[in-house]
């Protein structure tokens, strides 16, 4: 009786430490589950905070690379222009840095996008962005594309375009007096293949195991933009590839396994403004281009680019004064920046869209200091025609202008006196 007693005691005691066992597992997946979603919300803050913060600082440093292009365009004693050429150099590698840092928490959030674009315009618009840097350091920026090569192919430009920028960055940081060149070609195997290669002083052997080591490749810079290439490279299914010699330059092929588009689906080549003599008799007056931004230097800057491309224009400062503008008079595309005060962007486009008669299918632009992927497909779903990342270079607004034309079949955009307001 006492055997059974006890033998009953100790089930019970089973059970009991069982079901505590039970109990704790079920505690500690709660716990493990409550942890995970912590961490989930925490990242998503962080993620937030960064966006907010790039976009706070992109704003005012778009404007200082902005003005600095503008006074290095204009005639400057020897002394001045260096002064200012340095200055333009510290805005980009400051630019670069918070491109990267950003890069490093986000890259893998985005996936790439597949839709047409020409191979020759991402080239272009690297050089509208970085040839003012380019000239200022004594180098020539150039481009080729391959006889043979197709025009268009399906993918992500955006990333396609930060890649060269890294790499064209890169090359002109390591290069005084020289040529930096971007040249496109389709391989044997029917791959995009575009290759960086300057004439500067070359990187030493023993860097070059370490050179796409996040921090392992940062002379100059913050050693992660080789990094932030490959994975970008990775994630559109290619690879990179860089080959140098000490004292002779140095060469990074990229390599996108990216379909062709057909023939008739290509975008046509942006045709470049032609200049206008001194002395030759004012055109006739063309409707001109709306930029609407709440920051004065960020208007002053886009209307300078405009006033260089001959393009007649007028500004807003905000949302609502564009759309009375807009509702008024005639004009042949909207610049349009995302995050103002009251009205947005992006609320602002829906209403334009809105509106009666030729106003709803005017070219509209964003411009802005966010780069992500997921505001440009926001900007896309409002009915922009087109989404610009804050500094942006005369041949990229030139190349978006006839894009959101082209879009919308609207006249052809024709320079004409300036009209600034």
């Amino acid at each position: 009786m006492l055997g059974l007693q006890c033998a009953a005691g100790a089930g019970a005691l089973w059970l009991v430490a069982r079901r505590f066992r039970q109990a704790a597992a079920r505690a500690g997946a709660a716990g493990r589950d409550a942890q995970a979603a912590l961490a989930a919300e925490e990242a998503r803050r962080r993620a937030e905070l960064l966006a907010t913060a790039a976009h706070e600082i992109r704003t005012p440093l778009a404007g200082v690379i902005g003005l600095l292009d503008l006074v290095l365009a204009a005639p400057l004693p020897r002394g001045a222009r260096a002064d200012a050429a340095a200055a333009r150099q510290a805005a980009d590698d400051l630019a670069l840095l918070l491109r990267d840092l950003i890069e490093v928490p986000a890259g893998a959030a985005a996936a790439p996008e597949a839709v047409t674009f020409r191979v020759d315009e991402v080239m272009e618009q690297v050089v509208g962005l970085l040839g003012a840097r380019a000239r200022a350091g004594g180098n020539r920026l150039a481009t080729a594309v391959a006889a043979g090569t197709p025009p268009a192919w399906h993918g992500d430009p955006a990333r396609l375009r930060q890649i060269l920028t890294n790499l064209v960055s890169n090359a002109l940081r390591f290069t005084e007096g020289g040529e930096v060149r971007i040249e496109a070609r389709e391989n044997a195997a029917g791959a995009l293949e575009l290759r960086v290669s300057d004439t500067g002083r070359g990187i030493a052997p023993e860097r070059m195991a370490h050179l796409f080591d996040r921090f392992g490749s940062s002379e100059g810079g913050t050693g992660l933009g080789l990094s932030i290439c490959r994975d970008l490279a990775a994630r559109m299914g290619g690879g990179i590839e860089v080959r140098s010699a000490p004292g002779r330059g140095t060469a990074c092929t990229v390599t996108l396994p990216l379909p062709q588009a057909p023939a008739g689906e290509a975008p046509p080549t942006p045709p470049r403004p032609p200049a206008r003599p001194t002395d030759a008799a004012p055109p006739v007056a063309a409707p001109p281009v709306l930029v609407v931004d709440d920051v004065a230097v960020n208007r002053r800057l886009l209307s300078a680019l405009l006033d260089r491309a001959g393009f007649a224009h007028e500004e807003a400062g905000d949302a609502e004064a564009a759309l009375a503008l807009v509702a008024e008079r005639p004009y042949a595309a909207v610049l349009m920046d995302l995050e103002m005060p009251g009205l947005d962007g992006l609320e602002a486009t829906r209403r334009l869209r809105a509106l009666p008669g030729a106003a709803a299918g005017l070219p509209v632009i964003a411009v802005t200091a966010h780069g992500g992927a997921g505001l440009r497909a926001a900007a896309l779903a409002a009915g922009m025609d087109g989404h610009l990342v804050k500094p942006v270079g005369g041949a990229e607004l030139l190349a978006a202008l006839e894009g959101a034309r082209a879009a919308r079949a609207a006249p052809a955009l024709s320079p004409g006196p300036s009209q600034a307001s």
